[in-house]
Order: structure tokens, then C-alpha cells, then sequence
């Protein structure tokens, strides 16, 4: 079931992925787009976002073995919402940060599934309480800047056991191994 203050949604796309920075180390993206709905009158499509998130897993085994809590979504980014900051979010009506966040990930029948409980941090006009529990795509990881396996090798704080390196338009990525 997805929820926003009690208001079943759909969630159109969900996607977790990661990107390697200059120190090796994963920073994590999840985003989930939802359908339109209607709040006090007014049509939206939601989206709930994490973005640039130092998680400290490093093996894509963690995913379902870590959970994520985030009290206060402003204290990754200094309370400042801008491009490239590390962020967590509720986009309604406007972009606002989420407090209270619960995410953790489970798998069933070999599909990756996300629960994610918050409340927004705007007040007005009311609360949003966010509660959904959906399929999630792994993308794998973006590598950056690097450019060949052997840099990526000795660079990278993470275990790629499961992953397979791929290199599309110049860029070299980690992907779930085929099944």
C-alpha cells in the first residue's frame, strides 16, 4: 500500500541507484514518482526523494540488511535545498524536507521492495505523512569519472560480488548480474 496522509497513491517508477565519488566511496539516490492525486483541491504528482546519501554499505547484500534513518531530512544539507546537496524530500506542492524517515528494503520472490514511513517538515497547510511499501529497480552504480575496470578496482569501497561492470557512452557503471 502507498500512502500520503492516508491517501492511497501509485507509485509510478521507483528506483534505487548509486554514484562512486572521488573518494570511492557509494553515495545513494532513491526516487519514487507517484501518479497524480488530489490534496485540498488541487492535482500533484508526488515525488519522495533521497539523493547523495552516505549510506556505509558495502556490498549490495547490506541493501536489506541496513536500514536508513533520517530524524531531521534539513541536517544532510545544512537546512539549505539546493542542486547537488545531499537531500531528503517530499515534492507536493512544493519541495520540503522529510523528518521521522523510516526507509528500509526487503526482498520477496527475488524482486527488491522499499518501505519508507516520514513526515514532512512544512506544517501548512497540513502534515504529510508519507508511508508506502513498493517494488524498487536496482540500477547499479554509476562509477564517475572513471573511465577503465583497473581504476575502478582500486578505487572503490565496495564489493562487487553480484555486479557487473558495464561502459555505455563513455561511462562505466556497475549492474546487477544477469539471472
Amino acid at each position: 500500500m502507498h500512502l500520503i496522509n492516508s491517501k492511497t497513491i501509485e507509485v509510478l517508477d521507483a528506483t534505487l541507484s548509486g554514484v562512486m565519488n572521488h573518494d570511492g566511496l557509494i553515495e545513494w539516490y532513491i526516487n519514487l514518482d507517484c501518479d497524480i492525486a488530489e490534496f485540498d483541491g488541487i492535482n500533484t504528482s508526488p515525488r519522495i526523494y533521497l539523493e547523495r546519501f552516505e549510506w556505509g554499505i558495502f556490498c549490495i547484500e547490506e541493501i536489506t540488511n541496513k536500514e536508513i534513518n533520517i530524524e531531521n531530512g534539513s541536517s544532510l544539507s545544512n537546512n539549505t535545498m539546493l542542486p547537488g546537496e545531499r537531500l531528503c524530500c517530499l515534492y507536493a506542492f512544493e519541495h520540503q524536507f522529510l523528518d521521522d524517515n523510516q526507509i528500509s528494503f526487503y526482498l520477496k520472490n527475488e524482486d527488491l521492495y522499499i518501505k519508507w514511513k516520514a513526515k514532512n517538515s512544512n506544517m501548512y497547510p497540513e502534515r504529510f505523512e508519507v508511508d508506502v511499501d513498493t517494488k524498487i529497480d536496482f540500477l547499479g552504480i554509476n562509477l564517475g569519472e572513471t573511465k577503465d575496470t583497473e581504476t575502478a578496482e582500486k578505487l572503490i569501497r565496495f564489493d562487487t560480488s553480484g555486479l557487473d561492470y558495464y561502459k555505455e557512452d563513455g561511462t562505466l557503471y556497475l549492474i546487477p548480474e544477469e539471472k
